[in-house]
Parts: structure tokens; C-alpha cells; sequence
């Protein structure tokens, strides 16, 4: 059975692979490839897509091998793209690296104005795609400068690309939102088709050489061709490929000022078998300027997010899509229709006054004439209505382009702003979503983190349980939700995330996170600390299990293994300001204020908007001995949220320190209604009225805490003796004939706050 490798049937067992994929048949597309691999393995087209199906099967070794086993494979587009993409996962960043920086010819002219759609497939990366792999493998290796350059050159390219928006955002770049997603133009939506002539029957019968049974489309894929969407065509010779973009060539688009294309067909002189006839020409160009395919270069609007394509790199584009449907003819049959349609050619372009070598005849004239247009009451033309028509897709189209700029605005401004931590204007964003947006799970998300970061816990924990109700499976913030619970000290909510989390996402580090965060609650601290460890090893780049690790290292007092918990949180994340945090409280209970303040002052240049952080670089100054400068910041959170139980408690504990009583008095009863549970709050309002000479107040006060704290009622009832004390006057040992109870005045229970 030895015999040349049939050309249709290696179209074939491609068209299969492409099909498998789609489909996720992996074991089809598995066994397929080795069949084609041995058919044609030194294609580097060949070697592209079996190296796509070894990396979509997660076998990253074996699809990074096809890129160095041949010099062929190493020039080729979709090889390179594959192999750094398997280095990425396979955590071999230097590889991946050096080998796209030194390849850079293949990919930074390739275009990157047509995408995906329903009807065609991108088989090649663009330029935007590589910027952002090269920008994540930069941020693996802390290249921070390099990461912050390929996202912003990915999304200048493709301002779709939200993965370069979120970590552009996340090191704190100052986005121009409104620059980037106005330079977007009508080409990125699709072009609406148009109904085509019901087909000749001569044409309705033709059907691939691989038809299984009846004609059926699932096998009618080509994918080295640039279609909008089937139409049947004739079979053109091969020609060379280039090696650097891969492919089949198909015919080329030429973008001049407009953007409608110019279809240069590609002619075989060799064989005038296989020359395109004039009208397969103009079949073929009304198909493919019909088709739903994103083709015109964004044209710059001013700013520094557009993006302009010369015409010779948009010839290039033409091979970098594949349809997900097109059919092919046999050879025969191409044959076949080719003569018929060249001999119909002649007959009817004779009568046109062209002769069938394409010239213009003088002689002949045509044999038809123009006569007045005739008219039919209440019947619109053909033209108006056709105007009418485009005039009204016209609309829809600008109408269309605006709600996507103005989407993408609104996401990203919100995405930025949260990033900064300014989480006052992020809620003023989202609440301009459209409705159809604000119950989406990124949108409540994004609220619930809000409030988790202005301590806000009561609303974060509304927004939390409205996320899990929309979305139950949702993994991503769910550790920052198991913290919430944890705080909240909500048990049986916690338990039962945990619990539910581990059953489907058991492989994920915000599961361990919230069964760490439950046993912690639980005060298991061995369980807890073997959970966060465990959730560091399932994701050692994320930065918030080994930061809940430290934290409970120094629950239990173990700070030389917080420290280095904490650190090696800031090694996967420099922005971490959690681990900033953890850091100063370590100094501060080791009574090193410096370090504390160096730490505190840190944490708080990346989230500016955190009373606890201010409240800390407070404290630091308070030990040090500068009141005045403690009272500033103090001061500085309360304002910034009047809401903080303790920012309002540190200030007034700091005036009554300077003999502020008046002040502190004034902030010790707004504190009173905001923390009607503390009882720390009411022992200093006693010792507040106390020393203001309000003595009956002084006992409610203390009364109040007294129930709050049963704990703490040796030193409330020191207090309240020495009123007794004062109140029986001189020589009184404390006890009081009237009242029977030691001097202790019983309140009005009406009085009493619980």
C-alpha cells in the first residue's frame, strides 16, 4: 500500500482534526494526528496543528517538541506560538522568552485588525496575542518593566484583550480608558450577509472528495483558506507556502481608504486548466465581501491606543484564517466545471463586446437596449429600497460600535479604579452599568471586594451571597469570602462554602484558603496552617494563602515563620499590601516602630483608601511619643470614613490621653451608636464622664460595658466603686448604707444599650 501521500486525503484527516477540536474529541484528534504526522511530517502546517493537539491535550513536552525538531518547524508562526505557550506551562519561562525575542520578524508585522468569528478561525496568532504571552512570561520572571511594555503594546493592538487591561491595571498604570476604546471602528463588528442566488442544480450536486454518505459540512473544512463562509469554488493548483506564516495561499485583501477589499485572485500560469475563470472571480470576491469576517485595519482616531496597517501587511493576512466550513471539488469535477463555465464565459462576453481573451471588442456592440424605466404605483424601486436598507444597517452598526466603546469604557475605568484602590469613584462606575450588567457575576464581584476593602463588612457580605446565588461555581474572590466570613465570625456559612468548594473545584487555592480560614475559625491551627501551605502548593503565584499562613503564625506567636510567610507572599506579588501589612504588625509586636512605620507607610502607598493601615502608621507614631502626629492620621481616617469604629475609638482614647475630654466626649458618643457591642467603647465613655464630673452617666456608662463584658468586670467594678467611693464621701470604705450594694448605683434597665 505504499504510494505517495494523497494531497485530498492529508486535506482530509486535517479537516478531521479541526473537527475533533472543535468538538473536543481529543482522543479523535489524538489518533488523527499521528495519522497525518506520518503522512506528512515534514509539512510545518503538519507540524503546527499536531503540536496544537498534543498542547489542547496537555501534553506540553511532546507539542513543544515539534518546534526544535525541525529548522522548518523553528520558522514557523504557529510552531513558535505553540512551543512558548507549552514552555509557559510547563514553567520554562527563559525558553519561551528567548525564543519569541529572537524569532521577533515572524510576528511584529502580522496584523491584527481581523479575528475570529462564527463562520471563520483564527489558526495564527497576531501580534497582540504574542505581546500578551510575552507580557505574562515577563511578569513569571519579575520583568516588570518589560510585562507593563507588551501589555500596553497587546492592547494598543487589540484593545479587546482584557487580559492585558486587568494586569496593566494591576501595576498601576494610569490607563487613557477613553483613548484606547475610541480608536475602535465599525471593522470589528461583523458585516450583516446577504442572501445568496439559489444555487444551479449543476452546483447544489458538487461535493467534496471526502463526503461520507450525504453531503454533510462537518468534513468541508479547509484550514489554510480565507473564507468568509462556504461557496463553492474551484480547486486551484498548490503553490508554495511561506514558511513563516503557514497556510495554504488564498487570495489577498488590499485595504485602501475604505473598507471594502480588493480581491486579488492568484492565477496558475503553468496549468491554464486551473486559471480562475472571470466569473468564478467575482463569485468568489461577492462571497468573500459578504462574508461575516472582521477585515478592515482600525483607523487611528488620535491617541496612543490606535493602530494603522499598511497594505502590504494586510496581503499578508490572508493566510492566517482558516473557515470553519468551506467545499472543495474533485478534481475531475473542478475540471469539468471550469470548461462549462469558461465556454458560458465566451458566449456571453461575446455579446458584451468583449472577446474571450479578456479584450475590448470595437466592433461588437450589445445587443440590448435601454428603455425608460417602468413604473408601478405604490411600488418603491429596487435602489431606494436598497438605500433604505443600508442606510438602516448603517444605524444599527454606529448604534452597535457606541454600546461596545462605551461596555468596554465603563469595565475598564471600573477595573482601573478598583486596581488604585479607589473604591469611592469604582462604585460610581458601576453604578452607570447598563442593568443587564450590574447582576452580572464580575459586577458583583467587583462590588463585594469594594466594600471588603473599605471594611465595610455588613454590605460586602450582601453582595457576597447575591454573587454565590448568580453564581454558584464561581471560584474566583471566594478566598477573599471565606475571609469575609472568618471576620464575621459566620461558622456555619464558612463550613459551608468550604464544603461546597471542595466538591468541585478541589484543585483550586481559593478552596484551600476557605477550609483554612474554617478551621481557623475553629481554632485548629494545625489543620488550618497545613490548608493555607497546601493552597500555596496548588498555585505557588498567587499571593493570598501564604499571607492567611502568616497571619496565623502570628495568632500563635510564631513570628520568624510569618516573616518569612509574608515575604514570600510579596515575592508573587510585589503589590500584595496584605503581606506589607503583616510585615509592620510582626515589627510592631517585636517593638521595632521603624520597621512598623517603613511596612505600615508601604501597605498604605498601595491602598491609600484603608483606615486600618492609617489607623497602624498611627499607632507607630502614638508609641513613639508624637501625639500630635498619631492624632493626624486618626483624624485623617475618620474623615476619610466616618463610619470606622476604630479609627473614632483610637482618636477619642488619644484626646482623653491629651486632657481633650470635651473632644473625646463628643467622639466617644457617635462611637456609641456606631459600636453598640463593644464594650471597651462604654468603659471609656464612663471614664470620660467620670472625669468630666458626670457621675450618673459615668455608672450608666459603665453598667452598659459591665453587661457587655462579664469578663472584664473586675475593672469595671473598680470603677464603679471609686464613684461609690467619691458619691459616700469622706472616711466611706466603699459601702453605702442607702443602697445596699457596695456603692454601686443600680441604673434604669430602660437606660441600657445591648
Amino acid at each position: 500500500m505504499d504510494q505517495e501521500p494523497n494531497p485530498l486525503a492529508i486535506e482530509c484527516l486535517k479537516n478531521t482534526i479541526w473537527h475533533a477540536l472543535d468538538q473536543n474529541l481529543l482522543p479523535t484528534a489524538l489518533f488523527t494526528a499521528e495519522r497525518l504526522y506520518g503522512m506528512d511530517g515534514t509539512s510545518p502546517d503538519t507540524a503546527h496543528l499536531v503540536s496544537l493537539v498534543h498542547y489542547r491535550a496537555q501534553e506540553y513536552n511532546k507539542a513543544a517538541s515539534f518546534y526544535t525538531s525541525s529548522i522548518n518547524n523553528s520558522s514557523h508562526l504557529g510552531c513558535l506560538y505553540i512551543y512558548s505557550l507549552s514552555c509557559f506551562e510547563l514553567k520554562e519561562y527563559s525558553k519561551a522568552i528567548f525564543a519569541l525575542e529572537k524569532s521577533t520578524s515572524l510576528w511584529e508585522n502580522v496584523p491584527t485588525s481581523s479575528l475570529s468569528s462564527t463562520s471563520t478561525r483564527l489558526v495564527l496568532p497576531t501580534a497582540a496575542m504574542i505581546h500578551t504571552l510575552l507580557g505574562k512570561l515577563y511578569r513569571a520572571v519579575e520583568s516588570d518593566v518589560k510585562a507593563i511594555r507588551s501589555f500596553a503594546f497587546a492592547l494598543r493592538l487589540d484593545p479587546f484583550i482584557w487580559e492585558a487591561v486587568e494586569a496593566l491595571c494591576h501595576y498601576g498604570v494610569d490607563l487613557q480608558v477613553s483613548s484606547i476604546y475610541n480608536s475602535i471602528t465599525q471593522d470589528v463588528l461583523p458585516k450583516p450577509a446577504e442572501e445568496d442566488p439559489p444555487a444551479s442544480p449543476e452546483k447544489a450536486t458538487t461535493s467534496t472528495p471526502f463526503s461520507f454518505g450525504k453531503q454533510s459540512d462537518s468534513f468541508n473544512f479547509n484550514p489554510s483558506t480565507f473564507i468568509g463562509r462556504p461557496t463553492t469554488r474551484t480547486r486551484q493548483k498548490q503553490q508554495p507556502t511561506t514558511p513563516a506564516m503557514g497556510g495554504t495561499p488564498a487570495p489577498k485583501f488590499l485595504f485602501g481608504s475604505g473598507s471594502t477589499p480588493i480581491v486579488t485572485p492568484m492565477k496558475d500560469t503553468s496549468d491554464p486548466a486551473f486559471t480562475t475563470p472571470t466569473d468564478s472571480r467575482a463569485s468568489a470576491a461577492r462571497a468573500l465581501q459578504n462574508a461575516p469576517i472582521r477585515r478592515g485595519a482600525r483607523a487611528p482616531q488620535g491617541g496612543p491606543a490606535s493602530l494603522s496597517l499598511s497594505s502590504s501587511s494586510a496581503m499578508n493576512s490572508s493566510t492566517e484564517f482558516a473557515p470553519r466550513r468551506s467545499t472543495r471539488q474533485a478534481a475531475e469535477v473542478a475540471k469539468k466545471n471550469i470548461s462549462a463555465s469558461s465556454s458560458s464565459l465566451s458566449s456571453s462576453s461575446s455579446r458584451f463586446g468583449v472577446s474571450s481573451n479578456g479584450n475590448v471588442s470595437t466592433s461588437s456592440k450589445p445587443t440590448f437596449a435601454m428603455g425608460p424605466p417602468t413604473t408601478v404605483p405604490g411600488l418603491k424601486s429596487r435602489s431606494s429600497t436598497k438605500q433604505t436598507k443600508n442606510t438602516t444597517e448603517d444605524q444599527t452598526s454606529e448604534d452597535a460600535l457606541v454600546f461596545i466603546i462605551n461596555l468596554y469604557t465603563l469595565f475598564a475605568k471600573a477595573c482601573l479604579h478598583f486596581c488604585k484602590y479607589d473604591c469611592t469613584t469604582a462604585l460610581t462606575i458601576l453604578q452607570d452599568f447598563p442593568e443587564s450588567q450590574k447582576q452580572t457575576p464580575w459586577a458583583l464581584a467587583k462590588y463585594a471586594r469594594i466594600h471588603f476593602e473599605k471594611v465595610e463588612y455588613a454590605k460586602s457580605l450582601e453582595y457576597f451571597e447575591a454573587l454565590r446565588v448568580t453564581d454558584r461555581f464561581r471560584i474566583e474572590d471566594m478566598d477573599y469570602y471565606s475571609t469575609l466570613l472568618w471576620h464575621l465570625h459566620k461558622d456555619y456559612e464558612l463550613s459551608h462554602l468550604a464544603y461546597d468548594l471542595s466538591n468541585f473545584a478541589r484543585n483550586k487555592y481559593q478552596t484551600w484558603c476557605a477550609i483554612g480560614n474554617a478551621c481557623s475559625l475553629q481554632h485548629e491551627a494545625d489543620a488550618a496552617l497545613r490548608c493555607f501551605r497546601r493552597a500555596s502548593q496548588v498555585d505557588p503565584s498567587a499571593p493570598y494563602p501564604y499571607t492567611l499562613q502568616a497571619h496565623e503564625y502570628v495568632a500563635n506567636d510564631s513570628y520568624e515563620h510569618a516573616q518569612d510567610s509574608y515575604r514570600l507572599a510579596l515575592k508573587a506579588d510585589k503589590l500584595h499590601y496584605n503581606a506589607w501589612y503583616g510585615l509592620g504588625m510582626v515589627f510592631l509586636r517585636l517593638g521595632n516602630t521603624n520597621m512598623a512605620e517603613v511596612h505600615f507607610r508601604r501597605a498604605a502607598a498601595i491602598n491609600p483608601i484603608n483606615v486600618v493601615l492609617i489607623c497602624c502608621i498611627g499607632m507607630v507614631l502614638e508609641k513613639r511619643g508624637q501625639n500630635e502626629d498619631a492624632l493626624a492620621q486618626y483624624s485623617r481616617a475618620t474623615a476619610m470614613q466616618p463610619s470606622s469604629a476604630m479609627s473614632r475609638y483610637k482618636r477619642a482614647r488619644l484626646l482623653v490621653k491629651l486632657r481633650r475630654f470635651d473632644e473625646a466626649l463628643r467622639e466617644l458618643r457617635v462611637l456609641a451608636t456606631l459600636a453598640t457591642d463593644e464594650a471597651s467603647v462604654f468603659f471609656l465613655l464612663g471614664q470620660v464622664y467620670k472625669l468630666l464630673g458626670e457621675k450618673e452617666d459615668a455608672v450608666k456608662a459603665f453598667t452598659v460595658a459591665l453587661n457587655l463584658d462579664p469578663k472584664g468586670s473586675q475593672m469595671i467594678e473598680e470603677a464603679l466603686e471609686s464613684l461609690g467611693y467619691e458619691m459616700g464621701g469622706a472616711g466611706n470604705t466603699g459601702a453605702s448604707s442607702s443602697s445596699g450594694n457596695g456603692g454601686v448605683v443600680q441604673p434604669n434597665p430602660a437606660i441600657i444599650v445591648t
